[in-house]
């Protein structure tokens, strides 16, 4: 579907191009370098011009710094902007656009105010030049990369931004209710295959949870499933190959549920993990043997849970769940309880761990700052919940 523009596209700004500069267009090098382009239109797109009012978006069409653009529903764009930097605004999006600069020293930026955009640089900028992302609580800065950033309103109309790297590394900041942002030096690096969410409310913006995820692409929509098949394309070296990018286009479009059995085998893992702690929902997988002796005797259920250990190791069916609650602590050998070990970095939580007593908790790989360290005996055995807390050296 959106192959069909590629050679199009191409030429046309090549063409453009060279038609401005025999017809002397601009005269000016500088500002004839900023070439915006709808290289693609599905659907419908309106693009808001200052002094102009609003334009119905068309393929081909040039757009200005400064120009604002909502696209609807089930609609979708992409922007050419200087021929190395590709764009995707998908569908339900707004944002606005400044291009500044020229080739050395350019100065790109997207203002994103609801909805998601794709990036692709294709080329690595210079020093003087810079491209970033602008969401309501936080910037992300990038030279040379592909990355997605996602704009969302909880039910309090309180911002909430995902940020995924699929090649290279991307520059976050956060940005503060009251208008400021966090310096240079506090920039967090996102490394390729990685995802971070930002949150925000009347009183501050931070990433929760702390620490980086995997990416979720059950986020992502066809469209920028699509967008991702063109950056191989253009030999982009993503986290992803072709092959994931297809199952999991059939996976959001509805067509097939292949990653869904995976899913579900996790939290089988971690019920065996925690049988010790939350026996309901270990009920369901030990009442299947136990169910044809159970029928037996029906009338003696509620008294057989002592019984059924002695001769199963396991609770019966029924009323399992509440009748073992009791003799699950003292009178089933081999019980474990866990804590849960708390890692903060200035108040905020910045990891956890459950642990099992006795066991010894390890750090979080990742660092608060680059000079600190966790006041706490890594070697020490864990005997009831704690709160470990990061030391500024």
């Amino acid at each position: 579907m959106m192959r069909k523009w590629m050679k199009k596209s191409l030429l046309a700004v090549f063409l453009g191009a060279c038609i401005c500069g025999i017809a002397g267009c601009g005269g000016n090098k500088e500002e004839s370098y900023r070439v915006i382009e709808i290289m693609q239109l599905e659907g419908t797109a309106v693009v808001t011009r200052e002094e102009v009012g609003e334009l119905e978006a068309y393929e081909n069409m040039r757009l200005e710094s400064g120009d604002q653009m909502r696209v609807e529903e089930e609609s979708s764009v992409v922007l050419s902007l200087d021929d190395d930097k590709y764009v995707l605004v998908e569908p339900g999006t707004q944002m606005s656009l400044t291009a500044e600069g020229s080739s050395a020293d350019s100065r790109t930026v997207i203002h994103l105010e609801e909805g998601a955009v794709v990036s692709q640089l294709t080329q690595k900028l210079s020093d003087e030049s810079s491209y970033e992302v602008t969401t309501p609580n936080s910037t992300m800065a990038v030279r040379g990369t592909v990355f997605r950033v996602e704009v969302t309103y909880d039910e309090n109309g309180e911002s909430r931004t995902c940020v995924t790297v699929l090649e290279g590394v991307v520059g976050s900041r956060l940005i503060y209710p009251d208008g400021s942002e966090d310096s240079l030096e506090e920039e967090r690096q996102i490394p390729m295959g990685s995802q971070v969410n930002i949150r925000s409310d009347e009183e501050i913006s931070e990433y929760y949870p702390y620490d980086m995820t995997e990416i979720d692409f059950e986020r992502y929509s066809v469209e920028a499933m699509d967008f991702l098949n063109l950056c191989l394309e253009r030999d982009a070296e993503l986290c992803i190959t072709a092959e994931e990018i297809d199952e999991w286009i059939q996976v959001i479009s509805g067509e097939s549920e292949p990653e869904e059995e995976e899913v579900t085998e996790e939290p089988e893992q971690i019920t065996e993990e925690e049988d010790t702690e939350t026996e309901p929902v270990n009920t369901p997988a030990q009442t299947q043997p136990v169910t044809e002796p159970a029928a037996e005797e029906p009338a003696v259920q509620p008294e057989t849970p002592p019984a059924a250990e002695e001769s199963t190791g396991g609770s019966s069916s029924g009323g399992s769940s509440s009748d073992s609650s009791n003799p699950s602590e003292e009178d089933t050998p081999g019980t474990t309880e866990t804590f849960t070990v708390t890692f903060t970095y200035q108040g905020n939580t910045f990891y956890t761990l459950t642990v099992e007593e006795g066991s010894t908790a390890a750090a979080p790989i990742l660092q608060p700052t680059a000079n600190g360290h966790w006041d706490y005996d890594s070697g020490a055995a864990v005997t009831g919940n704690m709160t470990v807390v990061w030391v500024e050296e």
